[in-house]
């Protein structure tokens, strides 16, 4: 891997690391990822302590958040992966996110791993 390479967490990859289960250091990466997704999604948890609410924003203070704007091309690129893959709107879009990024996606979401175009890394 080079130092140039970039990442993008899927939710599930956000509560591995919060939970400190993930063992990886992510700090040789040339820039890390997260989508409003995953934080729309992790912020919509019932019952968040203010103490995961704050290790959230911690995260999220260190990383690139990327947004959904009138980009033809993200939008173009959400509804084919849509369209063709079948996955729900919020992972054609965190999909979508890290492609058009040239990230790599971190997750153990399997559903990710039959999109070509993606390159995902497992936790």
């Amino acid at each position: 891997m080079s130092g140039r390479d970039k990442i993008l967490f899927d939710t599930n990859a956000i509560i591995s690391i919060l939970n400190g289960n993930s063992k990886s250091d992510y700090s040789e990466y040339a820039e890390v990822f997260i989508s409003v997704i995953s934080e729309l999604e992790f912020l919509s948890f019932t019952d968040l302590s203010q103490s995961e609410i704050n290790a959230f924003n911690i995260l999220k203070s260190k990383v690139s958040v990327v947004y959904v704007e009138a980009d033809k091309k993200l939008i173009n690129s959400i509804i084919t992966i849509r369209q063709e893959y079948k996955l729900k709107l919020p992972d054609s879009i965190i999909a979508a996110s890290a492609i058009l990024n040239d990230a790599k996606l971190l997750t153990n979401d399997k559903d990710f791993k039959k999109i070509k175009a993606l390159k995902t890394i497992s936790y």
